[in-house]
């Protein structure tokens, strides 16, 4: 078929700001006891609140009063909000953060509940007397204190029991197969749990109780993640103690042994509980996840010979790992389709999707597939996925040069991945092109890249995306003359931080983004996080972070800027986002600021997506002058254009 030649930004498109902001079936969290396959999902053909299912015989099965939902805000992330044992399931509910159990019942039972206190990543011993579970006590004033807990399923008066404490974090209670041991990570301030964490087993008496506690290891610049015991008991666990995150083994003979030796990383930054990324096939067999280059593959290791097999699927991205009757689950993507829930034959490599309804994209032909970008340079790597304009129908005009919008990815402990996004979509079959930068600090290219960013943040992840944005104009035909950067919370920062470096950007677009470092850096409300901007931004004295921070030159800034904005954000204030407007406003730059009460940090509402995506575009066509049928521009938006 002969394309239309016709400016490139202006293509019509069938992805609109309502069609991919369309609340579609979504997977969050998947357990697996020793038979049986657990998952919560959103489906909004059902509910607006997440559910929990069982999987058995090829059919998934609502196990829980839908009056009820498995969430825990633990860290403010939250994850690990259920378990189970065979037929005994516990979660911490949603509206009330209590904990439940049920058992052959879809009525859950009430087993403890107190306003101050949070529960998550629970661990359910083989006989189902005890359930240990990672307790966040926000009694008093200050910061919550955080210990592992027992829940004694025996006594008539359930009550948590304290049976470790004097760690700033907990996470991963594992115990094993004989009901002896309980494996667990632990660490303190002012370090995350991707950057070092200890290791400790303790030996249990018949209550439950710690009669002895074993450092398997201190994690000493390395993290410790996901212990998990063997049927035979042995333990196995991550470490990136080599630069990369690689499965071990421990037991009290040998000590601690490799199993893998590869360059990806296994673990991933611990966000939230409940990351599982290793699972057991067999006795002799683990199915993993290892992430190279940003690039995730499904990876089977012998135990006893410690060879490793590459499993031949079409999918880039994966989250979490189970098995269970030899199959794999896991929640996977490719370039051209979302994330969805799989079962795979690990002997046949075929595959089924678990959501019977589940649909890859139409319009195949109009998929904008990434190319991997690597950058060779003297102060290191730098790494991108670069997105062409694509059109069954379109093609620029002779000799245009084509228009970039480049994305900073928030975080900034993250990585952006290159599977099926229609967020980006949206603009590459309009005839932009599109980049993500996974600049130094970034997740997924192992741990000194990761490290990189901390002591600079603002200034490498600016300087990265500034780099990229000049190798892709050399060698991927870009218009220098059209080209907008876009990010939200950490992100925002790095689009700030870019359009005070550099005049390359004619335009910026920051989803709540940080501003004010000095505010940061001294007011962090949540304890998880408490430390962390710190570390990122290094040690400076309170005139330099004010001078580093976007908002002590907004009033030179002359680069066009729309701001969005959550009422209800409490890692980052309107006020830091309305200042950077207001300055703009006084100046006379182009500027338009969202505000929306109702939300938080990390938009949901859809009618907020909707208004959000047509006033980027309303936005981006005004800048680069695009001859573009783009709607009014929205009442809900402040606009100085």
């Amino acid at each position: 078929m002969t394309k239309t030649l016709t400016n490139c930004g202006s293509w019509p498109s069938p992805y609109t700001a309502p069609s991919i902001s369309e609340r579609k079936s979504k997977f969050l969290e998947i357990y697996a006891d020793n038979n049986h396959l657990f998952f919560t999902q959103v489906d909004p053909a059902i509910s607006k609140n997440p559910l929990l299912f069982k999987y058995l015989e090829n059919h998934a099965t609502p196990i829980i009063d839908p009056a009820y939902t498995p969430h825990t805000a633990v860290h403010e992330f939250g994850g690990g909000s259920f378990a189970a044992e065979n037929s005994l399931i516990v979660f911490s509910n949603k509206e009330d953060g209590a904990v439940y159990i049920c058992k052959n019942t879809p009525s859950p039972t009430l087993i403890f509940q107190d306003s101050n206190m949070r529960f998550a990543n629970f661990c359910i011993d083989p006989k189902q007397q005890w359930i240990f579970c990672i307790c966040e006590n926000h009694i008093g004033n200050g910061q919550p204190t955080n210990t592992l807990v027992l829940f004694d399923l025996t006594k008539p008066n359930i009550k948590p029991q304290t049976v470790h404490s004097g760690y700033d974090f907990y996470s991963s209670p594992s115990i094993s197969p004989c009901g002896g041991k309980l494996a667990f990570i632990a660490w303190n301030h002012p370090y995350m749990p991707w950057d070092q964490t200890e290791l400790l087993i303790a030996a249990l008496n018949s209550s439950g109780s710690f009669v002895s506690t074993t450092r398997v290891m201190d994690g000493k610049n390395c993290s410790l993640a996901e212990p998990r015991f063997a049927r035979d008991s042995t333990l196995f666990f991550t470490s990136n103690i080599s630069g990369f995150s690689q499965i071990y083994t421990y037991n009290e003979t040998v000590g601690c042994e490799r199993i893998t030796h590869l360059t990806g990383d296994i673990s991933t930054p611990a966000w939230v509980f409940n990351l599982s990324r290793f699972a057991f096939l067999s006795p002799t067999k683990i199915a993993f996840i290892i992430t190279e280059n940003a690039i995730d593959a499904l990876m089977l290791v012998d135990i006893n010979e410690k060879t490793t097999s590459l499993l031949n699927l079409p999918f880039n991205d994966y989250n979490q790992i189970e098995c269970v009757d030899g199959f794999i689950y896991t929640v996977g993507a490719s370039a051209e389709a979302e994330k969805s829930l799989l079962c795979i034959s690990p002997g046949t490599g075929s595959f089924t999707y678990v959501d019977k309804h589940f649909q890859p994209p139409k319009n195949k032909d109009m998929i904008s597939k990434p190319v991997s970008i690597k950058l060779n340079r003297d102060q290191g790597p730098l790494f991108a996925f670069f997105y062409p304009p694509k059109s069954p129908l379109f093609a620029p005009l002779k000799h245009e040069k084509i228009p970039l919008i480049v994305k900073a990815h928030s975080g900034p402990t993250l990585h952006s991945k290159p599977s099926f996004q229609s967020s980006i979509q949206f603009w590459t079959s309009r005839g932009f092109a599109f980049m993500e930068v996974n600049y130094r600090g970034s997740s997924g290219y192992g741990k000194d890249y990761q490290n990189a960013l901390y002591g600079h943040w603002g200034d490498f992840d600016s300087t990265d995306c500034i780099e990229a944005t000049e190798f892709v104009i050399k060698h991927h035909n870009i218009d220098p003359n059209r080209i907008i950067i876009k990010g939200s919370s950490a992100g925002g920062l790095t689009v700030l931080k870019s359009l005070i470096a550099s005049n390359l950007f004619k335009a910026g677009i920051s989803y709540y983004g940080i501003s004010d470092l000095l505010a940061m850096y001294y007011h962090t409300d949540h304890k998880f996080e408490s430390h962390y901007t710190r570390r990122l931004i290094g040690k400076m004295s309170d005139s330099s972070l004010k001078k580093a921070s976007p908002l002590a030159v907004a009033n030179s800034l002359k680069t066009p800027l729309l701001f969005f904005q959550g009422g209800k954000d409490k890692v980052v204030p309107e006020s830091q986002s309305r200042s950077m407007h207001q300055a703009l406003v006084k100046n006379h730059v182009p500027t338009g600021f969202g505000y929306f009460k109702d939300e938080g940090h990390g938009f949901r509402a859809r009618s907020t997506l909707i208004t959000c995506l047509n006033a980027e575009e309303f936005f981006i066509a005004k800048v680069l002058n695009l001859n573009l049928a783009v709607s009014e521009k929205s009442d809900l938006i402040d606009w100085d254009v």
